[in-house]
């Protein structure tokens, strides 16, 4: 039974995780200012082979500049000039497929659906016939 436990918080502690705003391979300022750095600079020596359109880069530019003095305050979910959020447009350019808005609830989906089955194990196990 402690296993369950141990595991219902280890699931919470993921889905918690992954609900922060900005990704853990960009979520401090320095991580950031690196990688839009890098992205940057590709796009300028060969834009027509990038990944990123000027607005989606002109965006994450702006962005770095309105949070730099303030990176706790970053919400990488707010919407900019491209019409996408900062998370889209990183997993626009590492090439991921589909949207990270759900992956938050996996980890809350599992875990209710966890309570639900021991608390169904233990109103069955007190029911005799």
């Amino acid at each position: 039974m402690r296993l369950i436990y141990i595991l219902m918080i280890l699931v919470f502690l993921s889905s918690t995780q992954a609900s922060l705003n900005c990704k853990e391979d960009y979520d401090t300022k320095e991580e950031f200012q690196e990688l839009s750095g890098n992205i940057l600079i590709k796009y300028l020596e060969k834009p027509k082979e990038s990944k990123l359109n000027g607005l989606e880069v002109s965006q994450l530019s702006t962005f770095y500049e309105t949070y730099q003095n303030n990176w706790e305050n970053a919400n990488c979910d707010e919407k900019g000039v491209s019409g996408k959020t900062i998370n889209r447009i990183m997993l626009k350019y590492k090439g991921g497929v589909g949207s990270l808005s759900f992956y938050p609830f996996i980890g809350l989906v599992f875990l209710i659906l966890l309570v639900g089955f021991l608390l169904y194990k233990k109103f069955n196990k007190n029911e005799s016939f």
